[in-house]
């Protein structure tokens, strides 16, 4: 799951699920490339009784430990 947090601390809750392809390098993984799809499951605050769904693709730098998302789709709330 991705848990977004708003400003004033409202969240809203995705499942993700999807695919990814590693980048090896000498000593193992060193790259994840990323495509998913999303939907929302739950909120607090404004975000309680959301819904929607979208996709998005991305990157991990594994050795870093960071990845980097777009994101697309629609909420209602």
């Amino acid at each position: 799951t991705m848990t977004l947090t708003a400003a004033n601390g409202d969240t809203l809750i995705l499942r993700d699920w999807g695919t990814f392809d590693l980048t090896l390098g000498p000593a193992g993984p060193i790259r994840s490339d990323v495509d998913l799809n999303w939907e929302v499951v739950g909120g607090t605050g404004r975000f309680e009784g959301a819904h929607g769904s979208g996709g998005g693709v991305g990157y991990s730098e594994l050795a870093a430990g960071t990845t980097t998302m777009r994101l697309w789709g629609e909420i209602s709330y």
